[in-house]
């Protein structure tokens, strides 16, 4: 009998195998590939800026991976490269319990293409730049009162805020 349970047969999380999986990513992003690294039982891949978007977009729909949580973006400066800058993506696949970080590099003038986001409700392709950029407010301050709450309490001084207040009942003698 196997000691290690098979993936989804078990009561605690195993992360999926990673065989294969470098070759599966070189034939699915293809020129977009500038390497791709395995260590301690993970994957990543550096993509290239041009090819990131259709990265991004390949690897959150490839059913085999199905990468399509975004769990953090990073940015890394190594001052000694010429591209000195990376943007890292680190992704999770929650129904094959898999990881992939994805990075880019950049220099501090040439942008970087906005990413879909990896659980986007609207079908692929995506524009090239994400529209909540555009449809965000400028300024936290532009952005339109709530109603469907009751007023905050006057902190002003001038009364006691109610958790402030002891009762009655435990005041000291």
């Amino acid at each position: 009998m196997s000691t290690v349970p098979e993936l989804g047969r078990h009561s605690w999380p195993v992360m999926a195998s990673v065989d294969g999986t470098i070759d599966h990513l070189r034939a699915l992003l293809g020129d977009a590939v500038v390497e791709i690294v395995e260590h301690a039982g993970e994957v990543g891949v550096t993509v290239t800026r041009a090819g990131l978007v259709a990265a991004m977009t390949a690897l959150r729909d490839d059913p085999a991976l199905r990468l399509n949580q975004l769990i953090d973006i990073c940015g890394v400066d190594y001052p000694d490269r010429i591209e000195r800058f990376e943007i890292v993506y680190q992704l999770l696949s929650m129904a094959k319990n898999l990881r992939l970080r994805v990075r880019v590099s950049t220099d501090a003038r040439t942008p970087v293409p906005s990413s879909p986001p990896p659980a986007a409700a609207s079908p692929p392709p995506f524009p090239q730049s994400h529209p909540a950029t555009t449809a965000a407010p400028a300024h936290p301050s532009h952005t339109p009162p709530h109603t469907d709450h009751p007023p905050l309490p006057d902190m002003s001084g001038s009364a006691p805020h109610p958790a402030q207040t002891l009762p009655s009942s435990s005041a000291p003698p």
